[in-house]
């Protein structure tokens, strides 16, 4: 039976909100913004725009899919170790993050960007960032057994 760590999915789910906040604000949150077509000088705009996102309701679901997204890699990293008949350690966590990013995350936000016509600066912020955090997951996940 597969025995997943709900704490550890948890602390996942905490962990991505924090990165988010740090990844998407002070580190690249004005190459962010501008990638979404918002102009982070024009304060009034911002403030207009802000007032209309149910911020609560945002961050809400943000959190519910980190969850989804710890849980699946949880799956996906006890899988791996079954097959290959191996316990987890640092290198199944790093490795299981890497291949679910270059397999999933990587491809659907690629697509979306040619769809979109986003600036590749804009693309390599969101893909760095799912990056970090499923290689910090991973992590997480295969040392908090």
């Amino acid at each position: 039976m597969l025995h997943v760590n709900y704490l550890a999915v948890l602390a996942c789910g905490a962990v991505y909100m924090v990165v988010g906040y740090i990844w998407y604000g002070p580190l690249f949150g004005k190459t962010f913004m501008e990638g979404m077509g918002w102009n982070p000088a024009d304060s009034e705009a911002m403030k207009s725009r802000m007032s209309q996102i149910n911020m609560p309701l945002i961050y809400l679901q943000s959190f519910i899919g980190a969850l989804i997204m710890a849980y699946v890699l949880a799956h996906v990293i006890i899988g791996m170790n079954m097959a290959l008949d191996r316990t987890a350690d640092l290198m199944s966590g790093l490795s299981s993050g890497f291949w679910v990013w270059l397999g999933f995350v990587l491809p659907v936000v690629w697509g979306k960007r040619l769809w979109e016509q986003k600036a590749f600066k804009y693309v390599a912020v969101d893909l760095g960032y799912y990056l970090v955090v499923l290689l910090i997951a991973g992590v997480i996940l295969s040392l908090w057994v």
